[in-house]
């Protein structure tokens, strides 16, 4: 008697646990589903760090090369404002020398006379 009592009230459960039983697969199917697309973002995450990290390497690489490049032009700047100074001094030691030299011979071939 017992078990007729249950049985409307199994039939009437029946299509709530066939529901349950449905949601809990797409459930699961969508878990699965979601699971997959994170990681496919995540892959596409990483190839897009990668690729934003060469990106920036090359950049980095860029700048170094043209920092190296104002330097050495700067570097040659100066040594040619250096050599350009020193070519000054001589030529004014020179002039100088030679002042000084053509007085000289002038005061031996022309002694000064007092009067």
């Amino acid at each position: 008697m017992n078990v007729l009592l249950h049985e409307p009230f199994c039939f009437c459960l029946m299509p709530l646990i066939l529901q349950v039983s449905d949601e809990a697969k797409y459930i699961k199917t969508s878990k699965m589903d979601r699971t997959q697309q994170i990681q496919e973002l995540h892959s596409r995450v990483d190839e897009n760090s990668s690729g934003e990290s060469s990106s920036k390497k090359a950049f980095e690489d860029e700048i170094q090369s043209s920092l190296n490049s104002v330097l050495a032009s700067d570097d040659s700047r100066i040594a040619e404002f250096q050599l350009t100074s020193e070519e000054k001094q001589q030529n004014v030691a020179v002039s100088v020398t030679f002042f000084v030299v053509h007085l000289c011979l002038l005061t031996l071939v022309f002694p000064y006379k007092r009067c």
